[in-house]
């Protein structure tokens, strides 16, 4: 009865394991740098709406974003934070702040720079 099975099955399963490795090999090099960037975007805010109520300078804004930014090992210079004041003169006035960042990733054979840009608005003053 066993003796007419056959093992075709086997070059199947090494592709598919072939893949599974790939696939797993891709989250362990990407994964942590899209968590790195949601990490920064909340840190973005906070900051952003923590200089908008205290009325920061710029200088202050774009010294925090960038400490923050190498902190989680992002690559950025300081003309890569864009500060902008909206509505300075209405009842509402609000901080707007542009950030773009990036990170090298090297793969065997290649590399990789994902690049980011995120944005942060907040009021200005104390409510």
């Amino acid at each position: 009865m066993w003796g007419d099975v056959r093992g075709n099955g086997k070059l199947g399963c090494l592709l598919t394991l072939l893949v599974l490795a790939v696939a797993l090999f891709l989250t362990y090099k990407i994964g942590p740098v899209y968590f790195d960037k949601i990490s920064f975007e909340d840190d973005l805010a906070r900051i952003v709406n923590r200089a908008g109520s205290e009325n920061w300078r710029d200088q202050p804004i774009r010294e925090q974003i960038l400490a923050t930014a190498r902190g989680m090992n992002f690559d950025i210079v300081r003309d890569d934070i864009k500060v902008n004041r909206v509505g300075r003169f209405q009842s509402a006035s609000r901080l707007r702040v542009v950030v773009v960042y990036r990170r090298t990733v090297t793969f065997p054979g290649y590399t990789h720079v994902f690049r980011f840009e995120s944005e942060s608005v907040a009021l200005v003053g104390r409510l």
